[in-house]
């Protein structure tokens, strides 16, 4: 009777201790779904100062847990947190594409939906027709009155020369002209179909424009030292140059629209979390702003119009 007793109470004891096991278990996994579900991970490619500083304000504002995962040699993800270990789907909720590479490694894998971007030019020649990615891309649209604002703040400003390689920007060339013309501007093509052909813009008397500006492109404004070759040669002629970010101001752009990088992280917190609570996520350009460079100005005896546009931030 005893060792009846005995066997029954261990037996018990052994289907209680079965039981809560498998209760932790399930709520061990429950636990760890959710916090799965919290996740994001940032995609960090290349490693330079600016995209770092968007992923920084980003992990500030989003209320989520954040793992950051880099490209190695071999163009391979991995990360510094323990706590991350392999960039695959189903261990993130989302995943965020911090620059260019980021992003081309993402499309390659095929990353499914939602997957966001940020730091990115003309994010649409990376992507595929059939992917569908969210972000803020580093574009700032034309149709934002940027020609409004070189137009207010030099309005004695109306031919202005685009120096671009027609393969790659004819087609930004194509569709700025209309919208540049509504606001009395004439836009002139300075071709460059090899590198050699920028000197021989600013040969004997230079290019018959009253203002250059900088646009995206590989053969101009691929290499610093070339920036600063085309900004230097114009101002031996008098001509003020525009650029889009602050290493053209600093080289002596007289004005340069200059993207604030953690105000990109803020945006992009903000798509994330709306998204994440049901709303629709629509890509946008980034917030900027439009630096006016008063000691070029005065050295080029440039005339500066009496109303700045709001967007207008003057050197101190």
């Amino acid at each position: 009777m005893i060792n009846w007793c005995i066997q029954s109470l261990t037996y018990f004891i052994v289907v209680i201790c079965v039981f809560y096991n498998s209760i932790g278990v399930a709520l061990a996994e429950e636990s760890n779904t959710l916090f799965r579900k919290k996740m994001i991970a940032i995609l960090i490619s290349p490693e330079v100062k600016a995209i770092t500083m968007m992923a920084e304000e980003l992990e500030t504002q989003i209320n989520l847990s954040v793992c950051r995962f880099f490209l190695d040699i071999q163009g391979l993800p991995y990360s510094l947190d323990p706590r991350c270990e392999s960039l695959t789907s189903d261990r993130f909720d989302t995943v965020v594409a911090a620059g260019p590479e980021a992003l081309s490694y993402l499309v390659t894998q095929q990353w499914s939906y939602p997957a966001f971007y940020a730091m990115v030019l003309n994010p649409e020649r990376i992507l595929n027709k059939n992917q569908v990615f969210c972000g803020v891309s580093l574009n700032i649209p034309i149709v934002t009155n940027q020609f409004n604002v070189i137009r207010q703040t030099f309005p004695r400003v109306s031919r202005i020369g685009v120096m671009f390689d027609p393969v790659h920007n004819q087609a930004w060339f194509d569709q700025a002209q209309p919208i540049a013309a509504i606001n009395n501007i004439t836009l002139v093509p300075l071709k460059v179909n090899d590198p050699k052909d920028i000197n021989i813009h600013f040969e004997k008397t230079g290019p018959s424009v009253e203002a250059i500006l900088f646009i995206p492109d590989r053969k101009v404004t691929q290499h610093t030292v070339v920036i600063e070759h085309i900004i230097k040669s114009a101002f031996h002629f008098g001509i003020p140059t525009i650029g889009y970010n602050q290493f053209f101001y600093e080289s002596g752009a007289a004005l340069s629209y200059v993207v604030n990088y953690r105000a990109v992280g803020k945006q992009l917190s903000d798509m994330i979390q709306l998204y994440m609570q049901g709303q629709p996520c629509k890509s946008t350009g980034p917030v900027y702003e439009v630096w006016l460079n008063r000691k070029v100005v005065n050295k080029l005896k440039l005339t500066v119009g009496e109303h700045l546009p709001v967007v207008i931030k003057e050197d101190e």
